[in-house]
């Protein structure tokens, strides 16, 4: 374990501990288990073992009563999107026509 700590060194204060498990491998051909390395990594230095545990992405969790059923939500969802942005796109059409029918309108009055 002595040794590790200077593997730990040379990787960076950021890097998570397979990172670390795979540098001390390559490096050094040492085969540490996941949760030695984090208790090494933990000892090790805490302040970024702290922000590495803040870089953590923090899954939702969904509860479904049916296997596809979030598949659907999430289809269904995406069709609203595409439905509010076809409607834009619509009424953007209708107010061009608009102003270019007003200026077709002053146009002719002025000839």
């Amino acid at each position: 374990m002595i040794g590790e700590t200077s593997h730990l060194e040379e990787t960076g204060r950021a890097d998570g501990y397979r990172v670390i498990q795979a540098a001390l491998f390559a490096r050094a051909g040492v085969q540490a288990t996941a949760p030695d390395v984090r208790n090494v990594l933990r000892l090790h230095d805490p302040q970024a073992n702290e922000a590495r545990r803040e870089r953590v992405i923090h899954r939702r969790t969904y509860n479904i009563t049916e296997g596809m059923r979030l598949w659907h939500m999430d289809s269904e969802l995406t069709n609203v999107v595409l439905l509010l942005l076809l409607l834009l796109l619509l009424l953007l059409l209708l107010l061009l026509l608009l102003l270019l029918s007003a200026a077709l309108q002053r146009c002719s009055c002025r000839c």
